[in-house]
């Protein structure tokens, strides 16, 4: 049944501006004309509290039906009349533990959400759903979360829908549950953020850029995929960085193609990297690179656009233009 005025093909245009361009993750979300509740069901999904209103009877319906339920239906007097056909989600959730299941309900950050929810809802999740279905580029990524709030994933192949072998997940067994002292991310990692701020400025620690706190995310600097039991000390801030989302994704990325990453995991390579220690490193994820992230804000703005335009009159790409600049202050200080 469709309804003109029907926001389901707007969704993943609200979510984009709700998550990455005004940075909201989690709170109170208001679908104040809801209509079919489309939109106000999705964000209840992703860890929202809804505040849904309508004049129409009808939408109320839904919004009853959608957002005021929390629990799936009985539906037992159905049941009683035509007996238990033994839904696939019932079947899954049966093979768990209450505890390991308990566990799974209470994460409401959106990446880890979405893969738990699937595999609960269909017993595994490929890297293809994870890419075209929700959005994420990189599902590896999305598995990292589930197995850093230390729910076990299983890796597998299976058929894609162009006959190619593609990964998939499902949930490994539930007696590894790590229950990690990090778990959730919820008041301590407020206060390991606060104090990060404090000392160190409410900024990026990779691209050394002032931002507002809201878009900053708490990052261990040894992933735990490498360091594992001996987890970073949460009474210890200076385990931990800020990174900005930019920042955080170029750093998941670099870790995951590392050699250490994928092998050795040994947590002291990791300390001498630029992603855990940006001002005094010795690598890049184990290559011999030396990077250096520049930023131009505000009056300093028009330093780089005249910079941008000295490079294409030369013909010469911008970055390479900078080393040459910074080459001949070198040598301009070389003696003799």
């Amino acid at each position: 049944m469709r309804y003109i005025g029907c926001k389901l093909n707007l969704l993943p245009y609200i979510e984009h501006l709700v998550t990455e361009t005004l940075g909201v993750g989690e709170g109170v979300f208001c679908d104040l004309f809801a209509g079919t509740a489309t939109v106000g069901a999705h964000f209840k999904k992703q860890g929202f509290q809804i505040i849904s209103n309508d004049l129409l009877e009808l939408s109320a319906a839904f919004q009853h039906a959608l957002i005021a339920n929390n629990a799936e239906p009985a539906f037992s007097g159905i049941i009683d009349t035509l007996g238990d056909v033994g839904d696939t989600r019932s079947k899954i959730m049966a093979d768990y533990p209450e505890e390991f299941l308990k566990l799974c309900r209470s994460v409401t950050a959106k990446r880890p959400k979405t893969v738990i929810d699937h595999i609960l809802e269909y017993g595994y999740v490929t890297t293809e759903e994870l890419k075209d279905k929700y959005g994420y580029d990189h599902p590896p990524r999305a598995a990292r979360d589930v197995r850093e709030l230390g729910i076990p994933l299983k890796t597998f192949r299976v058929e894609a829908s162009n006959g190619r072998k593609i990964g998939a997940y499902r949930f490994g067994d539930p007696s590894k549950v790590r229950l990690k002292r990090f778990d959730g991310r919820t008041s301590l990692s407020k206060r390991i953020k606060e104090q990060l701020i404090e000392e160190r400025g409410c900024k990026c620690f990779i691209y050394l850029e002032e931002i507002d706190e809201r878009f900053l995310q708490i990052d261990h600097r040894v992933p735990y995929e490498v360091a594992g039991e001996q987890e970073a000390d949460i009474s210890n801030p200076d385990d931990f960085m800020l990174l900005c989302g930019s920042a955080n994704r170029a750093k998941s990325w670099s870790c995951e193609h590392c050699e250490n990453w994928k092998g050795t995991k040994d947590p002291r390579t990791c300390l001498s990297c630029y992603w855990a220690y940006p001002e005094n490193y010795s690598h890049v994820a184990m290559r011999q690179i030396r990077r250096l992230d520049l930023l131009w804000s505000g009056d300093s703005v028009l330093q780089y656009d005249k910079l941008r335009e000295d490079a294409a009159a030369e013909g010469v790409p911008l970055p390479e233009f900078v080393k040459e600049a910074l080459r001949r202050r070198i040598d301009d200080r070389k003696p003799g």
